[in-house]
């Protein structure tokens, strides 16, 4: 089991989930929020004492980002800051420059009305200006799960003491890209997203769970933490054999939603 270290950065969050009540982890979310609440009824949850826990990027590609943004201020939303997050929260101020996040899928900003556009920009410097760049769970049987949106350290103390480089947090994708096995030290399990792909990637102990939310033929992953690493484990390779058995098409990279580029 990953041994806490003795000083937790400020950009990082410990939540200790062996109270009440259930966790549930959901990949990228990319603006797909019919999406997410279908899910959500489907394992009857309870805004009352379960905890929603999103991968990063909230926003951008899909169809329904205003409505995933207004997510953050629920108290039982917890996420941890994608790149696509940080690129609304830089620019939404009127005078910001937002090429790069139009590029990027952030267009659907500019179809808003002012008052919405107002409303963002208040979630984003109340809400996602403080949103940790990773988190650890502590489960039941004492196992501590890592939650990060793109690349995980080699060893896991580097997120908790704000050691690792933000770069590699928010846009990393070497352990994917290289096919990297080797386990983060200091961690039971990760669960990261950020690159899409049509089924949850298992690379040593990190566990990608972004299936191309806000892509066609995307999809959301939604996983039970549950009260052990056996039984996050065993909900992992359950969704994958149902993910499997879907015969889910290919991921074709072009945007759900319509918006200005560039």
């Amino acid at each position: 089991m990953g041994k806490l270290p003795c000083h937790i950065h400020s950009s990082h969050k410990v939540i200790d989930l062996t109270e009440t009540g259930r966790a549930f982890v959901v990949g990228d979310l990319h603006g797909s929020y019919d999406e997410l609440r279908h899910e959500l009824d489907r394992v009857d949850f309870n805004i009352q004492q379960d905890k929603l826990l999103i991968l990063g990027d909230i926003v951008d590609r899909g169809k329904q980002c205003y409505e995933c943004v207004g997510l953050l201020a629920e108290p039982w939303c917890y996420a941890v800051l994608g790149n696509h997050d940080e690129m609304m929260a830089n620019s939404v101020a009127p005078r910001s420059e937002k090429a790069f996040w139009r590029a990027n899928g952030g267009g659907w900003f500019d179809l808003l009305s002012q008052t919405k556009q107002e409303e963002v920009q208040a979630i984003c410097d109340r809400y996602v200006e403080r949103l940790p760049i990773s988190m650890t769970l502590i489960l039941a049987d004492g196992a501590t799960i890592g939650l990060i949106h793109a690349d995980a350290p080699a060893d896991w103390h580097d997120a908790m003491t704000g050691k690792q480089p933000r770069m590699e947090a928010l846009w990393g994708r070497n352990r994917i890209r290289n096919q990297n096995c080797r386990r983060v030290a200091n961690v039971d399990l990760v669960l990261a997203g950020h690159t899409s792909n049509r089924n949850i990637v298992k690379l040593g102990n990190v566990r990608f769970l972004d299936t191309g939310s806000g892509f066609k033929n995307g999809y959301l992953t939604v996983i039970e933490v549950g009260n052990s690493l056996e039984e996050l484990n065993q909900n992992i390779e359950r969704q994958i054999a149902q993910n499997e058995a879907r015969e889910r098409p290919d991921i074709i990279f072009e945007l759900v939603g319509d918006y200005p580029m560039g």
